[in-house]
């Protein structure tokens, strides 16, 4: 990092957070339908069955992969907070609390209405779409509020 700078490291996040759209592109759609008395899920036919456990193992392994390079590089966030906006150690647990733990109970509700009215996997897309083109935006911050409430949108 002391050769590269803050750019280098940043570059690395958007990178593994992009590559973690490729597992959402393979979603299909499913659906649970309402009968009279009972639900039915549709989507896959049975004959798929075999090889849907399968592609789901594998959907599964790539995503958990590409979040798990994303949340490793995500790590040196307190080093960033405090060489950058020289913040406490009270700020940067008021970092993590507001930026994950407050900002996920907010989109709690709104989330699953959007998933049960447009595609889940449409979503899914979008989430994941998203966080690359937000990350970007962190070197520009200038202060550590404004980068407190783009971190709530992550």
């Amino acid at each position: 990092m002391d050769n590269y700078g803050w750019n280098a490291v940043f570059c690395s996040i958007i990178f593994s957070a992009a590559l973690a759209m490729i597992p959402a592109l393979f979603l299909k759609e499913t659906r649970l339908e309402r009968t009279k008395t009972r639900f039915r899920l549709t989507g896959p036919s049975r004959k798929s069955s075999d090889t849907s456990f399968l592609r789901v193992l594998i959907i599964f392994l790539m995503f958990t992969t590409f979040r798990g390079a994303e949340m490793a590089f995500s790590q040196i966030t307190p080093i960033y907070l405090s060489e950058r906006f020289n913040a406490s150690s009270y700020q940067q647990g008021l970092f993590f609390c507001v930026g994950t733990m407050v900002a996920n109970l907010i989109i709690q509700l709104p989330a699953g209405w959007l998933a049960d009215r447009y595609s889940r996997r449409k979503i899914a897309l979008i989430s994941a779409a998203c966080g690359p083109f937000i990350i970007v935006l962190w070197p520009y911050m200038s202060s550590y509020w404004s980068l407190l409430a783009l971190r709530m949108l992550l």
